[in-house]
């Protein structure tokens, strides 16, 4: 179902000269630890020998917080990083607040995720709707 969910959402995205973005840079880390030091890098370069993309980096959080600001509806595919550790929540949290406005949010992560996610970012009260993601318009 994923698939046919993001060749729909391709498909209408290019349709009203949307583009679907991808992270531009990464958090990186050599352990998964709150307090661990951490590198941003451009999501181009390879990740370092011994190190793991951990959140999203500043420059995609601009970034994705300027689609969000023109958005009627957002699908979300769960967290941006490994926000159960705080050193890497940044990313989730951050993009959690930009959507709050949202009327509809479309988390396509399990349940358990979802409400922990928007529980920690503090917005679970604030989104009016969160669906279960499993029906869309138009997709079979």
């Amino acid at each position: 179902m994923t698939s046919s969910i993001l060749r729909v959402i391709a498909a209408r995205g290019q349709r009203a000269r949307r583009a679907i973005n991808v992270a531009v840079d990464d958090v990186v880390a050599m352990k998964i630890e709150a307090d661990v030091p951490t590198k941003v890098i451009d999501s181009e370069q390879p990740i370092p020998d011994g190190y793991m993309g951990l959140d999203i980096g500043p420059k995609t959080v601009k970034l994705y917080a300027t689609e969000i600001a023109d958005a009627c509806t957002i699908v979300w595919n769960g967290p941006m990083g490994v926000f159960e550790t705080p050193t890497f929540a940044t990313g989730t949290k951050k993009i959690a607040k930009r959507s709050q406005r949202m009327r509809t949010l479309h988390p396509l992560s399990e349940a358990a995720t979802r409400s922990l996610l928007c529980n920690q970012a503090g917005v679970a009260d604030k989104i009016s709707h969160i669906s279960t993601g499993r029906r869309f318009a138009g997709v079979p």
